[in-house]
């Protein structure tokens, strides 16, 4: 099995590079803060689209703001 977590240091360099917080980013994304914590706790159960959004906004590729982890 494939998981897909987020990069929580990534995300925080990338959130305080940009001066937004949570809030800031959800808000750009179209999405509800809510929405937006629980993709940051569970990456995989995202879209691709929100995935590519997050990528987009914070200028990170995906490789520097997500960790694919194979499990067994």
């Amino acid at each position: 099995m494939i998981e897909v977590k987020l990069n929580d240091k990534a995300l925080e360099i990338a959130l305080a590079k940009n001066n937004y917080s949570q809030n800031k980013l959800a808000e750009l994304m179209g999405v509800s803060s809510g929405y937006l914590s629980q993709i940051v706790r569970h990456t995989r159960n995202a879209s691709p689209r929100i995935r590519q959004k997050m990528q987009d906004i914070l200028g990170l590729s995906f490789d520097e703001l997500f960790i694919i982890e194979e499990g067994k």
